[in-house]
This record gives structure tokens, sequence and C-alpha cells, in this order.
């Protein structure tokens, strides 16, 4: 079986390789798969130049599916690592004018990461150390983002979206999201441009959302939660430009509602 794996890995990495050279600029792509079970697939098209990947799968039974394209202005990277048991990463990127980075970080078992990007200029990473936790990511046609998430727990979740169509075409948009226990779940959703949204949920089995869509202006919106006890929620609406909310609840079983208009 690891044969097997070995063979269709190098032959998807031969196809990827004769992709990048076909379009006529750069393309890279490595995979090491230590363990049983593993599965890969990293396609690059090419288009106008760089893209680089690089996977490392090392325990059972991991999926990797990578996609990435371009049409103009090139950049792209991916550094992609699962560790454990079981874990699953689906990551996509066109591209179109310019960069995309991203990092990816799985360490323990049945972790679940989904990014898909669209246009140009995303700045993701990704790191969950623990066990069953789910992130999913999306852009769409917007420039200039950056998401960092952080799950060190188990049974996290966060979804985080990005529909980018401002008035400025999101340029701007910074997610944050960090949860350290376990069962916590956090939902950022973004729509417009030049926004900013931050999450820290330290304890267990609490709920975060955080929903910014502006208006005609695009100023920033900031937000920010804090939830560090256990079983608390809270909720964050900002429907205009230039709202600002802080929010902080540090016992159990606290209930906040925050919304802007």
């Amino acid at each position: 079986m690891r044969q097997f794996l070995k063979i269709t890995t190098t032959f998807a990495l031969a196809l990827v390789f004769t992709a990048g050279m076909a379009f006529g600029q750069d393309s890279d792509a490595t995979l090491d798969q230590l363990g049983d079970d593993n599965n890969a697939t990293i396609q690059q098209n090419g288009g106008d130049g760089e893209m680089q990947a690089t996977a490392l799968q090392d325990g059972d039974q991991n999926a990797l599916d990578l996609t990435q394209s371009d049409f103009g202005e090139a950049d792209h990277a991916a550094d992609i690592r699962q560790v454990g048991f079981s874990n699953d990463a689906d990551l996509q990127s066109q591209g179109g004018v310019g960069a995309n980075f991203l990092d990816v970080d799985q360490v323990g078992n049945n972790n679940e990461t989904t990014v898909a990007h669209f246009s140009g200029s995303h700045y993701n990473k990704v790191l969950q150390n623990g066990n069953r936790n789910d992130a999913e990511i999306a852009h769409r046609s917007s420039f200039d983002n950056s998401v960092t998430l952080v799950q060190r727990g188990d049974d996290n979740s966060v979804l985080a979206t990005d529909d980018g169509q401002g008035a400025n075409g999101a340029e701007k948009s910074t997610f944050e999201a960090r949860q350290i226990g376990d069962q916590n779940e956090g939902t950022l959703t973004h729509t417009g441009g030049n926004l900013e949204a931050y999450l820290t949920q330290d304890g267990f089995s609490n709920e975060a959302s955080i929903t910014q869509n502006t208006g005609t202006e695009v100023f920033d919106n900031y937000a920010d939660v804090v939830q560090r006890g256990n079983n608390n929620m809270s909720t964050v609406t900002q429907g205009t430009d230039g709202n600002f909310a802080d929010v902080r609840q540090i016992g159990n079983r606290n209930t906040s509602t925050v919304t802007q208009e």
C-alpha cells in the first residue's frame, strides 16, 4: 500500500511540474508521506508563474488535496504538515494579482481544515494541535486579507468567511481566532472592506459570533470577544462602518449581545 501511494504521489507531482513548465514559469511541489494509507493530490496549474507547495503527512490515513491556480502576477505558497492520524486538509487558491500564503499545521488526530481562496492576496495560518478540531476559511474576490487561527484543545470549530465585495474590494480584512480549551465554537463573517475581528476563547463549550457588514464609506470596524470561562455565549453584529466593540466575559454561563447599525 505504501508503494502504491508513493507511485500515485510521484505521478501527481510529475503532472504538476509539467503543467507549470507548459505555462512557462515557476512551479514547485514537495511531498513526504511516512505512514500508511495516506492520500495526497497536488495540482499547480500555473499561468503566470511562481507557486510552491510543501506537504508532510507523518501518521496514517491522512488526506491532502491542494490546488493552486494563477491568472497573473504570481506568488502563491503553501506549507502543510499533518502528523497525527486521519487528518484532512482541503486547500484551494486561485490567485490573480499576486500573493496567497498558507501555512497549516495539524498535529493531533481527526482534524479538518478547509480553505478556499478566489482572487489575490490572502495570508492564512492555521494551527490545530488537539483532536477533532474543525476550521473552514473562505475568501472570494477580495484583496489583502489575513487570517490567523489557533485551536489547541479538542472538538473546537471555527468558521470564517469573507466576501470581499466592499467599495474597496476588502482591501483589508483581519481575522484572528484562538480557542485553547475544548468544544468551543467561533464564527467570523465579513462582508465588504476594511474590517477587523479578534476572538479568544480559553475555556470549554463557549460560543462566539462576530458579523461585520460595511456600508458605502468603508471605515474600519473593530470587534474583539474574549471568553475565558465555560458555557459563555457572545454575539456581535456590526451593520455599518466605523464601529468598535470589545467584549470580555470571564466567568461561566454569561451571555452578551452587541448590535451596531
